[in-house]
Formats: structure tokens, C-alpha cells, sequence
């Protein structure tokens, strides 16, 4: 039967394309059959390509042919074109208007292709394409043949991916063979009879022997520590950790000894059991170690100079040189150095000051590590007759800034061994920290010394102070330190002795004297100045408290102790505890409660109202009275155990009247005193008024002396106290037959001033103001003189 003309198309189609890529192979192949689809179908286009990822749009073409040229190959998605049906497993053949059918083929009127299945797996892995920008007839499908042609690219694609991978595990195994003998550690590869299997490079250079000799050998030929009766042990560990690491002895070819680490790995290949042992020559190691400890052990609590020398000592002993040197910088740029000790094996040389200039110095004090195993002369001509050197900088502690360096030299040339610049480091960084702390000892002893200077000056200035300022130190105490006392009345001033003397003691004070001398500033005084003075001084008028609640003041009282006692009181004398209390006006003490005071003095105990528990305090007594308290004894009055005991050390105020040189002075103490609070500055007194002043016998005191100035300063115009009806006078008797009483006319001139006042004793306008007197002062004298008011 005659064969159609499509068959015979088809039929010299095959056999064109055949003959034209028999014997090709790869790319050749895939471009010279891209070449042969355009030509016999008689289009433009062939594009052989795969696919990126499996079920992804994605292709890459790997080959792409523009008529007879090849093009550079793309990748691009085969969504919206043919390819995308074709990658579904569709045959294709659209003689026009390709790009109707699919809008990403633009330009494109016909195509034809067929999928391409991979010959492993027979999964589509790319396709054929042939398309044309002119329509072409029936004559150019060709499917069938080109899936002919497809089966065959497929087969290719993976011969070409195998030999791809094939190439990358050769290459790979050359890179693990490189490195296996090219590793600076050594390996042996061992079976688990114990003989060696394979060994690299560094096997042989580490133990003298070659390959050969070596893979004829067995562990305990060169494993000291390994030994046939163990080697079961050894194995049986190592199977069931998988990795051991630890030291042997390895025995080399020249017979030596040395110290080795050994990396077990354990493995399985093809069926039998290996370990891959990676072993270290940790001779320098264990070299560094033992310098380590040597050189720490023999400075170990050692300072300063000593802590230098021994390490330098040490140091040309463990590295068996014979100079050490350890420096510091003599100036700001670090071109000069300073010695601060300098060894020849354990002799200690001279130190010396010298340049850095064309010496290894000079790099070390740049920064760097330095080593030099031989021909330091050669180098450094003004390194004479020395072979070898090895040295690091020495940084500050505080701000890493270079301070120093420790050099090492010999005469001779050294092995590499010597090059212990990692363990000369760690000494650096001691001695840095020693030399920062040499510096810091020296800046502090002259610091130390400096101030001695200064604190004998200071001494030496304090004495020769004190010496100039002694008598005005004194004046200032007698006259204007003690409170508001002022006087410089002779008299006066032995009083004030006698309150520094009596002052850091703890005994009991009597102060006497009459109403207004300033009892209770001799009393703070010798408070203010005493050991007690950070505690209070806690005051009681014994004459203006009546006696029902006198003993409840003192020693205080609980809770319903007597009628109207609400809440517990704490007394006078607990407030005082550790301080001082005064009692001022003790003469009027009833005498019921005058035995219970002297238990105080005496004992330091005292119970309060309504508590039967006994109570102890520390209280100095200073006490206050201007009565006569021997005459108060023999009255029966007042206690004279009591007496005795207050009158330890008795202090007595001279009245005004004795002391009239301090007149001027206290006339002026209390202008300034009360010029704020009557808003004038008196800067002037008239002489007849301090003549007045003067003269008159002030048998108020200094009470009625300031009382007396208050008033003038109201009365006086302007910035001058001007003689006026203020002044004071001495009062006469009315008759001449007969002379009064001191007592009576005292009582009199009291009596006429109360009745002036209505009887009005304080404030403003009552009788102790008019008098000059405290108000209490003024009750305790009219209890005194028996003055009742009168009906």
C-alpha cells in the first residue's frame, strides 16, 4: 500500500535529523536538534527547556535557536502560552493565530510541540516548542516525531544532571582528600582490630613514618598508652560514647616520647567499625602550663621590685635564655624606657634609661608581639651579640594605653618552642598592674609626706595661733561666752573660773545670791559647757508651784493617781535623765518633799505618783536660791542634809552693786538687746546719765537695771538716752528719829506699788515690772515679808 506524504515527511524528517546529531552529546546535542526543528518544519523558533521546580510555571531553556543562531538562554513562566497546555502533557499544533488562543505568545502565528518525561522518574520535566511568526500548513505537524526526538532530550537531560552530580561528588571527594591530608592535626584512620587503615599527611610529619610503614603498623606501635590487654576496653568506651578525647603518650619513629591529645570518632563503613582519631601535639601546651605555674608559683605574693625581679628570674629560666628586662616608659611618646629590673639568669643587673630608636623595643612598643628565633644582630646592629629575642608590650590596667614591654634575649639562636609570647602576655598583664600600683604606692607616699609638711606648718601655725590667742581666748570665755553674762568686773570673772572648773565635773552647784544677779544664766552656763550639754537642761521654780503639785512636777504621776490626775505625767527629773535640772528658788521647797530630792541626789531613784516601781536617772543638780539657807536650818525650814548635799560647790552672784564697772556694759548690752523690739537705735548716752546710773544702788540687780534701760529707751527722744524722770533714786525715810528696817522698808515700797498696780503683780503694768523683778521673784519675796492682798 502506498505510504501517505505526511509518512514520508515524517520518515525523512527522522533520518534528517538523526544523521545530523548522531554521536552528539549534551548542549551540542540539544542545539544542533533546536537547528534541525526550525530548518525541516521550516519555522523560525525551537526552544528545548526544563523545568525549574516541579509543579511550578517556572521553566529555564536549555536551548533557544532564532533560526540557525543560537540564543542566550532565559527563564521565563509558561502561563498565558503554549507551553503551559504542553506542560500538562498536551501535544500542540496551532497553524495561525496562536496568539489569539494564548495572549502571552505575542507575535506568534503557529506553533507545535510535546512534553519531555524524564526516563528516571516519568514525570513531565520540560518541553519542545517550534513556533513561527507566520502561519504554516498541516505539512508542519510533526508531533509525533518530535516526541520521538523528546524521549531521546529526556533520556539526555538526566544523563547530563547525572553526570552534573557525578562531577560535584568527585570534586567533593578530592576537597575531602585535600583536606585529609593537608589537616594540620593528625588523623589515623583505625579498624577496630586495632590496625591503621589510613593516615594523612600530618600522621606521617608527626610521627617520622611514611604511609606505607604506617598502614602495616597497629595502635600499640605508637600509642604508648594503648596496649593490646586494654584495647578491648578502649574500644568497647568508645563504641558506646561515640567520641572520647584524651592524653597519651606517642612513641615517633626517632624512639622520643611526646605528650599527645587523641580525638576518638567512632564510625561504621560498609559494614565494619572504625575510629577516625584526630591526634594533637600538645607539647607546647603542656610547655605554657608548666611556665604558667612555675613562674606563678615562685611570685606568688610578691610586690613591687621583688614581684619584677623574680618574674624576670623565672622567665630566662623556663625559656632557657639568658636576659630578661622588664621596662617602663620614661617619657610622654614612649621612645625612651626605663628599667625597673634587668636579669642576667639570676644575677640582677643595674637598671638604665635608653632609646627604643632600630631596636626590637621599638616594634614591641608600637603594640606588636615580637619573636625573632635568629639574627637579631643582623637586623638590629645595636643589638650586639645577641641571636634571639622575644618579647610583648605591657598595657595599663586602667586604660589599656602601652606603659612598658618584657624582653627576653640570648646569644644564641632558639627554637620556635621559645615563642611564648601568649603566656609573656599574661605576665604583662601582672606587671602592668604592678607597676600601676608601684606608681600609685609612690604618688601616695608623696602625697603621704607632702602632708606631713603641711601638718607640721599646720601645727607649728595652730600653736603659735593658740599661743597669740590665749588671752583673748580667755577674755572671750570670761566675759561673752557664757550666755548673756557680761561683765568685766574682776570679781565677776573668778566666778567664771570657778563655772569652767566645776563644768565637766558631775558635781552638784549651788548658785546664791539675791533676786536678779543672773542665777539662772550662771546655772545654763554651767550646763552649756558641761559633757551634759547635748542633753537639756530642764528648769523648775520650786516657789511658784504649789505644793500639792510640786512632787507631781518633779517625779511625775500615773494615771488617777490623786483626784484630776487624767493621764500619766512624766516629771522634771525624767525629762532631764543623762542632762542637768534646776531647781531654781530650792529655799521653798516644802520640806516633806525635801527627803524625797536628797534620795535623787544621793541614790539616782525616785518613784512616781501612784507607781510603787522604783525609777533611776542620771541627773546633774544644779540649784538656785536666794535665801539664807543656814538660817532656813535653824528655822527648821530646810533640811540640813539636804543643805550638805546641794552645797557640794557653791557659786554666789555679787549683787549689782559690787560689781558697778559693768554698769557701761550692761547699759549697752540692752539698748542693742531690746532695739528691735522698740524699733530705736540708741547710739549715744548722755554722761549724766551713766553717772546717774552709776550711783544708784540697784536693789533689783541687773533685773531692774534692764527693766530701768527698756523704759528710758521708750521715754528718751531720738537716737539718745537723755537724762529724765526715768532715773532711778534712792528713797529716804520720813522721819529722821528713828532708822527702818531693811525688810521693812523693803516691804513698804511693795506694798505702795502694789496698791498702785491694783495688786496686779505681772504683765505690763504690774508691780514686778514696776520693780524691776521677775513676777516670781516678786511672789516669793512678799511670801517672805507675810504680804497679803488686802481686802
Amino acid at each position: 500500500m502506498a505510504k501517505s506524504k505526511n509518512d514520508l515527511r515524517g520518515a525523512d524528517l527522522l533520518r534528517i535529523i538523526s544523521e545530523a546529531t548522531s554521536g552528539m552529546l549534551g548542549n551540542d546535542l540539544l542545539n544542533e536538534l533546536c537547528r534541525n526543528f526550525t530548518r525541516v518544519l521550516n519555522m523560525q523558533f525551537a526552544v528545548i527547556a526544563e523545568c525549574i521546580e516541579e509543579g511550578s510555571t517556572q521553566v529555564r531553556t536549555l536551548c533557544f535557536v532564532n533560526g540557525n543562531t543560537v540564543a542566550d538562554n532565559i527563564e521565563y513562566d509558561t502561563t498565558g502560552r503554549p507551553c503551559e497546555l504542553i506542560l500538562k502533557g498536551n501535544e500542540i499544533f496551532v497553524p495561525k493565530e496562536v496568539y489569539k488562543k494564548f495572549p502571552e505568545a505575542k507575535g506568534i502565528e503557529a506553533a507545535t510541540g510535546v512534553p519531555i518525561y524524564s526516563s528516571v522518574t516519568g514525570k513531565v520535566i520540560g518541553h519542545i516548542i517550534v513556533s513561527s511568526q507566520e502561519p504554516v500548513t498541516d505539512e508542519s505537524n510533526q508531533t509525533a516525531i518530535l516526541k520521538i526526538f523528546a524521549s531521546r532530550i529526556g533520556a539526555e537531560i538526566e544523563r547530563m544532571k547525572a553526570e552534573k552530580e557525578l562531577r560535584r561528588r568527585m570534586k567533593e571527594n578530592e576537597l575531602y582528600a585535600f583536606t585529609f591530608d593537608h589537616l594540620k592535626e593528625a588523623v589515623f584512620w583505625i579498624d577496630e582490630d586495632a590496625c591503621l587503615w589510613d593516615v594523612n599527611n600530618g600522621a606521617m610529619e608527626l610521627s617520622g613514618y611514611s604511609k606505607e610503614e604506617l598502614r602495616k603498623m597497629k595502635v600499640f606501635d605508637i600509642n604508648q598508652t594503648v596496649q593490646p590487654a586494654n584495647w578491648p576496653e578502649v574500644w568497647a568506651k568508645l563504641k558506646e560514647a561515640k567520641k572520647v578525647i584524651f592524653d597519651a603518650k606517642f612513641k615517633t619513629k626517632e624512639g622520643k616520647i611526646i605528650d599527645i591529645e587523641i580525638t576518638q570518632n567512632f564510625l561504621v563503613f560498609e559494614g565494619r567499625e572504625y575510629t577516625c582519631s584526630i591526634v594533637r601535639d600538645i607539647r607546647q601546651r603542656r610547655f605554657e602550663e608548666e611556665l604558667l605555674r612555675t613562674v606563678s608559683e615562685a611570685t606568688s605574693g610578691l610586690t613591687g621590685e621583688d614581684f619584677l625581679i623574680e618574674l624576670a628570674r623565672h622567665i630566662t629560666m623556663t625559656l632557657t635564655m639568658r636576659y630578661a628586662l622588664i621596662t617602663e616608659c620614661a617619657n610622654d611618646d614612649k621612645t625612651r624606657l626605663r628599667t625597673l629590673c634587668y636579669v642576667d639568669g639570676e644575677k640582677v643587673l643595674d637598671n638604665f634609661e635608653y632609646d627604643t630608636a632600630d631596636i626590637p623595643c621599638e616594634i614591641i612598643m608600637e603594640g606588636n608581639d615580637f619573636f625573632m628565633s635568629a639574627g637579631v644582630e643582623v637586623k638590629y646592629p645595636k643589638e650586639e651579640g645577641m641571636e634571639a629575642a622575644v618579647g610583648v608590650p605591657i598595657h595599663s590596667s586602667k586604660n589599656g594605653e602601652i606603659i612598658g614591654h618584657i624582653l627576653v634575649l640570648d646569644p644564641k639562636p632558639v627554637t620556635t618552642e621559645k615563642n611564648q609570647t601568649a603566656i609573656l602576655k599574661i605576665f604583662a598583664a601582672r606587671a602592668g598592674a604592678e607597676i600601676e600600683r608601684m606608681k600609685a604606692e609612690k604618688e601616695l607616699e608623696k602625697a603621704n609626706s607632702e602632708l606631713k609638711v603641711r601638718l607640721k606648718e599646720i601645727e607649728l601655725l595652730k600653736n603659735q595661733l593658740q599661743l597669740e590667742n590665749k588671752y583673748l581666748q580667755e577674755e572671750i570665755k570670761l566675759t561673752y561666752n557664757f550666755e548673756e553674762i557680761i561683765s568685766k568686773s574682776k570679781d565677776f570673772q573668778k566666778i567664771l573660773q570657778q563655772i569652767q572648773q566645776v563644768a565637766f565635773t558631775d558635781a552638784t552647784v549651788l548658785v546664791l545670791g539675791e533676786s536678779g544677779t543672773g542665777k539662772e544664766l550662771i546655772a545654763r552656763a554651767v550646763h552649756n559647757i558641761s559633757n551634759r550639754s547635748k542633753r537639756p537642761l530642764v528648769k523648775v521654780n520650786c516657789a511658784t508651784l504649789p505644793a500639792n503639785l510640786i512632787e507631781s512636777e518633779l517625779f511625775g504621776h500615773e494615771k488617777g493617781a490623786f483626784t484630776g490626775a487624767m493621764d500619766r505625767k512624766i516629771g522634771r527629773f525624767e525629762l532631764a535623765d543623762g542632762g542637768s535640772i534646776f531647781p531654781d528658788e530650792i529655799g521653798e521647797l516644802p520640806v516633806e518633799l525635801q527627803a524625797k530630792l536628797l534620795r535623787v541626789l544621793q541614790e539616782g531613784e525616785f518613784e512616781r505618783l501612784g507607781n510603787p516601781k522604783t525609777m533611776k536617772v542620771n541627773v546633774r543638780v544644779i540649784a538656785a536660791t536666794n535665801r539664807n539657807l543656814e538660817q532656813a536650818i535653824a528655822k527648821k525650814e530646810f533640811r540640813e542634809d539636804l543643805y550638805y548635799r546641794l552645797n557640794v560647790f557653791p557659786i554666789i552672784c555679787p549683787p549689782l552693786r559690787d560689781r558697778k564697772e559693768d554698769i557701761p556694759l550692761l547699759v549697752r548690752h540692752f539698748c542693742q538687746k531690746h532695739e528691735g523690739k522698740i524699733g530705736k537705735r540708741i547710739s549715744h548716752i548722755a554722761p549724766e546719765v551713766m553717772t546717774a546710773l552709776m550711783d544708784y544702788d540697784w536693789p533689783g540687780n541687773i533685773r531692774e537695771l534692764e527693766n530701768i534701760i527698756e523704759r528710758a529707751m521708750i521715754l528718751s527722744p531720738g537716737n539718745s538716752l537723755e537724762y529724765g524722770d526715768w532715773i532711778p533714786v534712792e528713797k529716804m525715810p520720813h522721819t529722821k528719829s528713828q532708822p527702818a528696817k531693811l525688810g521693812d522698808l523693803e516691804k513698804e515700797h511693795i506694798l505702795e506699788t502694789l496698791r498702785k498696780t491694783g495688786w496686779k503683780v505681772s504683765g505690763e503694768k504690774g508691780a514686778a515690772k514696776i520693780l524691776g523683778l521677775n513676777p516670781t521673784t516678786l511672789e516669793a519675796r512678799m511670801k517672805k515679808l507675810g504680804i497679803k492682798r488686802e481686802a
